[in-house]
């Protein structure tokens, strides 16, 4: 019998029930990425999950799965094997988030567990019976393997084999009721998966999507062939099939986009007057990559005195001021949290500097509204099998995921945007206040959101136009600088990458005519 996926939404209108939690840790994480072989940067190093996608660590796709059956396991008598799963990951996981597993009504063998705010699905049936993959006798541990980084051709072409190996004492610690009641190899053909696509093909650049495994009773040799089924650039899709050791089926990944490299200081310096900033003493907060990291460019190009900061990308921010200094341009960097100022430390970092333009691009995660700006999309394009533009970014884009049916406006996320857009920067205004300076000019680039017309994102221009205004009356009633906000269409960063969104590519052009501007505003 063929059991198909169903979406959440059709799911929390049927009988369900709350049956497990959890909360990812690092160390968890560790060990499953040892379990599996998996150990592909998006889910072990925060720094270069710093500069992906989601913007942090995120828990592999067939962890949950495993932690999933593990819960709807526990209270089963015996053992038994798989004879079909499948399994969807709509929306990441992060470290440290709990999140809850519910079940919906499903014959006896069957099961389709979920989790409520749609983060993953699985779905599937047990074969009661023993058979042939019980015998099959898999190795303790496998040759480590190096984290592939391909291009998307290359991953389209991707044809291969993987070995099977199965650590039965680090499973039966991580998931004892998987372990005591579903044969080896058919665990071992699920990590065989997520290595698979994490760390061969497409490799580092994977977002894992979904899993579709049929199994059946068979002694084949402990292995997974894998080739590419499908691929498609316009989706940024790969599907492999694959099959071995009894078992059949679809593994579809999404093509992670690459983290967005700014122009170099010299690309800068050839589109910068020389001398044009000459005389600015420019505090850059948030300075380590992305906008900020161009504007100090752009500074320092026109002879200009940069001080960047940075939160948590130390190396970024090294590797800005080395280019800088290559220049011979006066820049240096310090660390900053705009949420916990720590005023000896900055003084002690600026010394006798004292900044005349605070440009600020401190910002958290981006996260949508409860209603997307893009409408449904149709589910799948014709003949392919592959989801359509739309599904995708509601799939997969962190920003275009659409929050649970019935929420609307978010006051957590509206304060969480005002902690960065304007209790950040007010708290560093107020410093500059305290040490008696004044005539700061303060660049604030804003959003063409604010002109309207995009529900997406309603906390997100909310936090901008509130910040805008708390500033502007603050540099007034404080007498210390004035205000400029230029509403800067998408350009791409870190942040705003996606899988389909587009932006502008001339983000130098931009960056460069409104900085230019700034400088002879009147506020």
């Amino acid at each position: 019998m063929k059991i198909g996926t169903v979406p959440c939404e059709r799911l929390r209108k049927r009988k369900v029930k709350a049956f497990a939690t959890h909360r990812f840790e690092q160390i968890r994480q560790r060990d499953f990425a040892r379990l599996s072989g998996d150990f592909n940067p998006l889910h072990v190093d925060p720094l270069f999950a710093r500069r992906t996608l989601y913007g942090e660590p995120v828990v592999h796709g067939v962890h949950l799965a495993l932690w999933a059956l593990e819960a709807w396991l526990a209270d089963r008598p015996r053992p038994a094997a798989l004879g079909e799963l499948k399994a969807r990951f709509h929306k990441p996981v992060p470290l440290e988030i709990p999140i809850a597993l519910e079940r919906a009504d499903a014959a006896e063998n069957h099961f389709r567990l979920f989790t409520r705010d749609g983060h993953f699905e699985i779905s599937g049936c047990l074969d009661p019976e023993p058979n042939d993959c019980q015998r099959v006798e898999l190795p303790q541990s496998g040759a480590a393997l190096t984290c592939r980084e391909t291009t998307f051709s290359e991953a389209s072409r991707g044809e291969g084999e993987i070995p099977l190996f199965l650590d039965r004492d680090l499973l039966a610690r991580l998931f004892p009721a998987v372990a005591a009641k579903l044969p080896a190899v058919q665990i071992a053909q699920l990590l065989a998966s997520t290595r698979l696509t994490g760390m061969v093909c497409p490799g580092r650049r994977s977002i894992f999507h979904d899993i579709e495994m049929h199994f059946e009773s068979n002694a084949e040799p402990p292995a997974m062939k894998y080739r590419c089924r499908q691929s498609d650039p316009r989706f940024s899709i790969v599907r492999l099939a694959v099959s071995g050791s009894g078992m059949r089926g679809i593994l579809s990944s999404f093509f992670n986009p690459a983290p967005v490299n700014q122009p170099s200081a010299v690309e800068v310096a050839n589109a910068v007057r020389p001398d044009e900033f000459k005389g600015q003493n420019a505090l850059v907060i948030g300075g380590s990559r992305g906008l900020g990291e161009l504007t100090a460019k752009i500074i320092a190009a026109g002879g200009g005195s940069v001080r960047l900061t940075y939160h948590r990308g130390r190396e970024d921010a090294a590797r800005v001021i080395a280019e800088l200094k290559a220049l011979n341009a006066d820049a240096r960097c310090f660390p900053l949290d705009v949420l916990s100022l720590d005023r000896p430390a900055i003084q002690e970092a600026l010394q006798a500097w004292t900044p005349s333009h605070l440009y600020y691009f401190a910002s958290p995660k981006l996260e949508p509204s409860s209603k997307c700006l893009l409408k449904k999309g149709t589910g799948s394009e014709p003949n392919t099998g592959i989801p359509s533009e739309n599904e995708l970014k509601r799939r997969a884009c962190p920003l275009f995921q659409q929050a649970p049916k019935g929420q609307s406006f978010s006051a957590e996320l509206f304060d969480r945007y005002r902690l960065f857009y304007e209790r950040g920067l007010q708290d560093i205004l107020k410093l500059w206040a305290a040490c008696g300076s004044s005539g700061i000019r303060v660049f604030y680039p804003s959003t063409f959101l604010l002109n309207g017309g995009e529900e997406c994102w309603r906390e997100f221009a909310a936090a901008k136009a509130e910040g805008e205004k708390k500033i502007r009356c603050f540099l007034k009633e404080s007498g210390c600088g004035g205000l400029y906000a230029p509403r800067l269409p998408w350009l791409p960063t870190d942040r705003t990458m996606s899988l389909r969104l587009k932006v502008d590519p001339k983000a130098l052009e931009v960056l460069l005519s409104e900085i230019r501007r700034s400088i002879s505003f009147i506020d």
